[in-house]
């Protein structure tokens, strides 16, 4: 893929789900023309730090200092199901674009 010449947008993985580290870090890892993993967020420092360090990227507990270091444009939001919700919500609060692995709620 080409991007002509753009810079690649900048990715978040929010939430230190499975999946953030066998599918969604590596599919970003593996389109760097076009995409750039700059960082990471998890609730707990522990599962932010294994995701961070897996992953060979700054890692983070506080979204907002997220943000402000490393100023990504896109976030994938990658939680528990009950708490995707609230963490997609903080995510767009935020000012990211966000992907939401499982919808967002079965009711709304």
């Amino acid at each position: 893929m080409a991007n002509d010449g753009k810079k690649p947008l900048r990715v978040a993985i929010i939430g230190t789900a499975r999946r953030s580290d066998y599918l969604y870090g590596p599919i970003v890892q593996a389109l760097p023309e076009e995409v750039e993993l700059v960082g990471v967020w998890g609730r707990g420092t522990e599962s932010a730090r294994r995701l961070g360090e897996s992953l060979d990227v700054p890692w983070y507990t506080d979204l907002d200092r997220l943000m402000r270091e490393q100023a990504p444009e896109i976030g994938i939001v990658s939680v528990a199901y009950g708490a995707n919700g609230e963490v997609g919500l903080m995510a767009v609060e935020a000012g990211l674009h966000v992907l939401l692995e499982t919808p967002i709620a079965h009711k709304l």
